[in-house]
């Protein structure tokens, strides 16, 4: 019988101060992995707070935005001064800006591009060489989304920004792959998360419908995804029993889209 066992190793988790996030935190937790969660929402510290009466000194916080290099080098330097190492990163934060193609601005693109792409890329280099000079193991995850697999004319930088995470993703597994260090990324359909919700309003008012209704006729289970169904994917790709899962781009949205 498997079983899944982090117990000393040290996690990486950006974007986690809610949903998805959030989630893979707690699994990860649960599983026995400290973890340094990081957001640029200062929650994120009384978040870090309320894991703290379940798992103590096992996850500690960072406010952080991940939009420049200088503050990826910071997170992954504290994560491993504070914890002694590090063995997961998960590079979850992203941000979806829900703009038809020809009203995006110069400054909305940037800034989906910064978070999305630059930030993930420059945690990534830090990461990986740390991981590479202490011969460890390590597991790299980047949130991608199905968004990046069709696009979205209503949301094309966001798109492009997820297109680009998989290829990202493919050039760490070729780059890091023969130090042992393995590179995945998830695709989430339609979760229920906060963001989620913002998107829904946004396009009730750029279409003159609640879109829930169609995203739920195409996801071939019959319900929309939940941030739990994404973190169990994580905490899959976290574990040993990934360990041959290296370079791939895992659907997780119930079949809404079939690669």
């Amino acid at each position: 019988m498997y079983t899944i066992d982090l117990q000393n190793k040290v996690a990486i988790i950006t974007g986690a101060h809610q949903g998805i996030g959030l989630d893979i935190a707690t699994l990860l937790l649960e599983a026995g992995c400290s973890c340094m969660i990081v957001d640029i929402n200062p929650e994120i510290d009384a978040t870090c707070n309320r894991l703290q009466e379940s798992f103590g000194n096992k996850v500690l916080s960072i406010v952080a935005n991940i939009n420049n290099r200088k503050n990826c080098q910071s997170i992954v330097e504290q994560t491993i001064q504070s914890f002694g190492r590090l063995d997961i990163l998960v590079n979850n934060a992203g941000i979806m800006r829900t703009t038809p193609f020809l009203e995006v601005t110069e400054e909305e693109w940037d800034q989906v591009m910064n978070i999305n792409l630059k930030g993930m890329f420059f945690l990534t280099q830090f990461a990986a060489t740390y991981m590479m000079e202490n011969q460890i193991a390590g597991s790299i995850i980047n949130m991608s989304s199905i968004a990046g697999r069709s696009g979205r004319p209503l949301a094309p930088h966001y798109a492009a920004s997820k297109a680009a995470v998989i290829s990202l993703t493919k050039s760490s597994a070729e780059a890091f792959g023969k130090y042992n260090i393995r590179s995945n990324a998830i695709c989430p359909g339609v979760i229920t998360t906060p963001m989620m919700d913002e998107i829904y309003e946004r396009r009730k008012v750029l279409e003159g419908e609640d879109p829930r209704d169609t995203f739920l006729q195409r996801v071939k289970l019959n319900r929309l995804g939940s941030p739990e169904d994404v973190a169990k994917t994580a905490l899959f790709l976290s574990s040993p029993l990934s360990e041959y899962v290296n370079g791939q781009a895992l659907n997780v949205c119930g079949g809404y889209e079939m690669h």
